[in-house]
């Protein structure tokens, strides 16, 4: 990663819209996340479906229940087996369960990943499945709430769950500089590079003032020794939602793969 960040950083004395363009799309285009044949073999227990957003394949994989139907959206580098534990223990309640690979990710379709994409293939499921109930890790949290929020903020979730959300995309992008070893002249191509892109600053992307708009219970689950999604952040963005409750964990990282967490999460949505 530092030698990559080293080539970008001397490109951009060259060609600084070439350097910033190729580095959002680095950030763009995910290394990890597509199907292992372990994966695949805890899918194959799901009827599996491809949606479609602007002709780009969604996959879907649905666990027909006839309880209150919920929906999982992952993070970056994996895929929706990531969920194989929560989706083990909600099975067996009865819950309608439906999980979908991100951009770029899993079974998915597109060549990038963008939380804007996201949060439109996660539209093409709502429409589908009505879910009443959203969980969702790291920018899978975050476009839950970015979906809620700007992109459909009418609809009426009954809860949500939200784990290792990066709250403030800022410190995210931050985080990611720094593995990077990325220069401020760089880091400025970047976003000037973005704001062509997308059209807004991509420090505008702040789960913390988008909770304000939040109409819906939920739990914000954040660890303490996370260096991905900062615990600050989180508690920022606890006090701005007001029907969500924060709990706070420690030494469990950005995954939050813990089974004690998990049976307690299963049991806050079942309350």
């Amino acid at each position: 990663m530092k030698i990559i960040g080293a080539v970008l950083n001397s490109l951009c004395f060259i060609a600084p819209k070439t350097a910033g363009k190729a580095l959002l799309r680095l950030f763009a285009t995910p290394l990890k996340g597509k199907i292992t044949p372990k994966n695949a073999e805890f899918l194959k227990s799901a009827t599996h479906q491809q949606l479609q957003y602007q002709e780009i394949p969604i996959q879907v994989y649905h666990w027909k229940g006839e309880g209150e139907t919920l929906v999982f959206l992952h993070g970056w580098h994996s895929n929706s087996a990531r969920w194989r534990t929560y989706i083990n223990v909600l099975r067996k309640k009865g819950y309608n369960i439906v999980a979908l690979d991100a951009p770029a990710h899993g079974a998915s379709g597109s060549k990038t990943f963008s939380a804007l994409l996201y949060a439109h293939f996660l539209h093409q499921v709502v429409q589908k499945y009505q879910p009443q109930i959203f969980i969702g890790h790291s920018i899978g949290a975050g476009t839950i709430v970015y979906y809620l929020t700007q992109i459909n903020p009418n609809y009426q979730a009954k809860r949500v769950v939200l784990l290792a959300i990066p709250a403030e995309f800022k410190q995210f992008l931050q985080y990611f500089f720094r593995n990077l070893g990325v220069k401020e002249k760089l880091q400025a191509q970047y976003i000037k590079a973005f704001q062509q892109k997308f059209g807004t600053h991509p420090y505008d992307f702040s789960m913390v003032n988008y909770a304000k708009s939040l109409t819906c219970q939920g739990l914000l689950v954040m660890d303490k020794d996370d260096p991905v999604s900062l615990y600050t952040d989180g508690v920022l963005m606890a006090k701005n939602w007001k029907l969500g409750t924060l709990k706070s964990t420690e030494k469990l990282g950005h995954s939050l793969n813990n089974r004690t967490l998990i049976k307690e999460d299963c049991a806050y949505i079942e309350s």
